[in-house]
């Protein structure tokens, strides 16, 4: 063959390719481009940087020139190899370029099959073949079927050639020398490999007590298959919960992932803490008390954190942490991971620690939630289980965002709690639903109750799929632990940072799809996971069936190991209840809302000072931050709550003449969605709530509003002050009940 048959083979290859890559994301460049030109003006209130836009798609296009240039190198010599006759030296051009399309349109072909059964997410209408793309035989067939033409290929090349290459296997010295440095170095690897566990083995120094969090993003206890849910959502869970002791009432004081966690590792609720929102201003990043990892550092523990999404929150060393395991960038994979690219061949392939030299902000990027191979993540934390060995005590905090709105499924997730109905739009991705909520506005839009149902099932499917497959990571996780030797001697906190409000029947509000963190009602996205397994199993299997808080997670540890406390916190030691001393601690918890919108806001609703999501942001460094102008806003539109066993008091600032805080109190027992306020019947407990509800408001504004006037009447929380430094004159309104989707 000439060169310039290769030459011709391979911008075949490159325009193939290319071209696919231009099929599948014309639509979305165009949108990129728009976006970046809108984020770019000069009046724009979040400036994204174009340069790192840019290169991403760069990187995407260079990426197709060059796998094509390998692809079709390789075509060329096999399809020149099968139509060359035996012992000839020309070959038929016509049939040489046939037999080489044929061959390049096949590897296409394979390669997009591959992907659709690996990452359907990926496709935007893949639903259309979810008997294909859904199915476990499908992708058993479509991996078989890869190997067994590959196999067939070289063998027919083998046959064809055979005298050929016995002849150069039996003249060439140096043929034969490669063969048998091939055949030993692989011996001599599998040896190694073999043997190498059994090589230099120590027994583990490490005798603990260690500590070690496990954190899954968005897990509801209800789901849990261990706790009467339906569906096997959580086996290693289930198994995990029979050496801890399992809290069956467990609340965080916001459900949003960073506040959530800065509370669990201070034990101060977000006003004392100071960190009230996920992506703060720098100056309000770090709490204002000590953290768990800064204690345990100072006395001489080693300190992990790992994290796989830092979309919403990432970890800086300040907070305490020698180890930080994170994707490195937030402004580019927020932006990119919401207007996820279809760039099927190079995320599908790349997916993997070889591709993340090329692309490395796909490293353990859970952002990315149709590609996200958690696996990867879970094998790096598995490592530092082994590193951990020889150490002293440690503690090691690791998070999974395994599960985040908006849901996408990959292999073999997308085959699990498959509906039994027709096509669904968001058969794989929950991702195109929300963008068209969004477009939309009214979810009374998308179609009929029929159809809004399937949807909202559908929801639920792919929530139950990812729930599988962070439990699949506990498991691995803490097997891990067990092969280290470091599992009986550590104190194992397994929790959510919050849960998640899905769609059911009779809610308060007009439901548009998963949230958390943006209201009140229900305990949805407030009650946790929470589980703690005490070093050598003590107290395994008990339960604590009364009110407990997130905050009080840290004073129980340092109580469990007989240290002192870490400074004034929130929270109380658990110890008491779990030991049967206090069988009813008598706990309040107290919850806010972040940052919401006026989908949930009841009428003269205080507003915000901004007027979209993007105004009240910027970058700084490739991160995103809230402006520090709006905190003060933002803070005091909060709703707040606290609660009991029974009851909960909800208190929302409502313009008026001045501000007042409406409350509405509710039997959280016979009225779980929170929709009969019982307030005026029930004075007392109204009184008791609210003087345990009023110290936070009153420190929020003591903070951000030079404080409240001496004379406020707490009964009433009527407040005749100035707001118009605060809010809009034209305070947000909606009306009160939302209407429940039914």
């Amino acid at each position: 063959m000439r060169r310039r048959e290769w030459i011709f083979c391979v911008l075949l290859s490159v325009a193939a390719f290319v071209g696919a890559g231009v099929i599948h994301n014309y639509e979305h460049v165009a949108k990129a481009v728009a976006l970046l030109r809108e984020f770019r003006e000069p009046d724009a209130s979040l400036r994204l940087p174009a340069t790192p836009y840019i290169i991403v798609f760069l990187r995407i296009a260079i990426f197709h020139v060059l796998i094509a240039i390998p692809i079709g190198l390789l075509l060329a010599a096999a399809a020149h190899g099968l139509v060359r006759p035996a012992g000839q030296a020309g070959i038929r051009k016509g049939v040489f370029y046939r037999t080489y399309l044929v061959l390049l349109a096949g590897v296409l072909t394979y390669l997009h099959l591959w992907a659709i059964t690996q990452y359907p997410g990926l496709f935007k209408n893949s639903w259309q073949y979810a008997w294909f793309a859904g199915s476990s035989f499908w992708a058993f067939v479509v991996v078989q079927a890869g190997r067994v033409a590959a196999a067939l290929l070289v063998l027919v090349l083998v046959l064809k050639y055979r005298g050929a290459i016995r002849t150069a296997v039996v003249t060439s010295r140096s043929v034969r020398a490669v063969l048998l440095g091939a055949v030993g170095a692989g011996c001599a690897i599998a040896g190694v490999v073999g043997l190498w566990p059994l090589v230099g083995r120590k027994p583990p120094a490490n005798r603990g007590p260690n500590v070690v969090f496990i954190g899954v993003d968005s897990v509801r206890p209800d789901h849990l298959s261990a706790l009467g849910y339906p569906r096997p959502t959580t086996p290693n869970i289930d198994a995990f919960l029979k050496d801890a002791v399992r809290f069956d009432q467990a609340f965080v004081p916001m459900a949003r992932t960073y506040p959530s966690w800065m509370a669990i590792l201070t034990g101060c609720y977000p006003s004392r803490n100071g960190v009230q929102f996920d992506l703060p201003p720098p100056e309000l990043y770090h709490p204002v008390v000590p953290t768990l990892a800064q204690y345990f550092r100072h006395r001489g523990y080693s300190t992990a954190f790992f994290l796989n999404n830092t979309n919403y929150a990432w970890i800086e060393p300040t907070l305490g942490f020698d180890r930080i395991v994170q994707p490195e960038h937030n402004a580019v994979d927020f932006y990119l991971s919401h207007a996820q690219p279809s760039a099927i061949l190079y995320y599908s392939l790349l997916n993997n620690p070889l591709g993340w030299l090329i692309e490395p902000g796909l490293r353990w990027n859970a952002a990315y939630a149709p590609l996200y191979r958690p696996e990867l993540f879970d094998r790096e934390v598995v490592a530092h289980w082994e590193d951990m060995k020889q150490a002293g005590a440690f503690l090691t905090v690791v998070h999974m965002c395994n599960i985040h709105v908006p849901y996408s499924v990959n292999y073999p997730y997308s085959t699990y709690f498959a509906p039994s109905f027709g096509p669904v739009s968001c058969r794989f991705t929950y991702r195109l639903l929300v963008e068209e909520i969004a477009r939309r506005k009214q979810i009374a839009a998308i179609g009929s109750p029929a159809e809004r149902a399937r949807i909202f099932v559908q929801e639920i499917n792919l929530y139950d799929a990812l729930l599988r497959s962070n439990d699949d990571s506990v498991g691995r996780i803490l097997d891990g632990l067990k092969h280290a030797g470091l599992y009986d001697n550590s104190l194992i906190v397994l929790l959510s940072d919050h849960g998640e409000h899905l769609f059911k029947r009779g809610l308060r509000y007009r439901y548009l799809n998963a949230n958390h963190g943006n209201h009140l009602w229900g305990d949805e996205d407030l009650r946790i996971v929470l589980a703690i397994k005490f070093p050598q199993q003590k107290y395994a299997g008990r339960v604590v069936k009364s009110l407990v808080r997130s905050i009080d997670i840290t004073p129980t540890l340092l109580d469990a190991l007989d240290l002192p406390p870490i400074g004034p916190t929130d929270g109380v030691s658990l110890i008491p209840a779990i030991e049967g001393r206090a069988t009813s601690p008598g706990l309040i918890a107290y919850a806010e809302t972040e940052l919401t919108t006026d989908d949930y806001f009841i009428s003269r609703h205080l507003g915000y000072a901004f007027d979209n999501y993007f105004d009240l942001h910027y970058v700084e460094d490739l991160r995103i931050y809230k402006k520090l102008e709006h905190i003060p806003n933002l803070v005091l539109s909060k709703d707040r709550m606290v609660r009991d066993e029974r009851w909960k008091l909800i208190s929302y600032p409502v313009v008026g003449d001045g501000l007042t805080f409406y409350t509405e109190l509710f039997d959280v027992t016979a009225d779980p969605n929170n929709l009969r306020d019982v307030a005026t019947s029930h004075p007392a407990e109204v009184k008791r709530l609210r003087a345990a509800l009023w110290p936070h408001i009153e420190t929020d504004w003591k903070r951000w509003a030079g404080g409240l006037p001496k004379d406020l009447p707490v009964s009433t929380g009527s407040v005749h002050v100035d707001l118009s430094r605060f809010w809009k004159a034209n305070a947000k309104t909606s009306d009160k009940p939302a209407e429940a989707l039914e």
